[in-house]
């Protein structure tokens, strides 16, 4: 079972809430949206997580195209 952190939270259009971009313990930034969930661009990403593609974790940047960059 996979633990997640909170990255970011975009507004929906339709102003019902929020789409949720969450980091999994293994690295993958997963998203409420039905883009992401049905993955629909095939590679398992939506705007919103391009949108968060470079964040700040506690260990470094992760990035959807690079491998995590670890600060020494």
């Amino acid at each position: 079972m996979h633990t997640y952190k909170i990255v970011e939270e975009f507004p929906r259009s339709d102003g019902k809430g929020n789409w949720t971009v969450k980091l999994r313990d293994d690295g993958v930034l997963t998203c409420g949206c039905p883009i992401w969930i049905f993955n629909r661009r095939g590679d398992r990403t939506c705007k919103h997580t391009d949108r968060s593609r470079d964040i700040a974790t506690p260990r470094g940047f992760i990035s959807l195209n690079k491998p995590l960059i670890l600060e020494l």
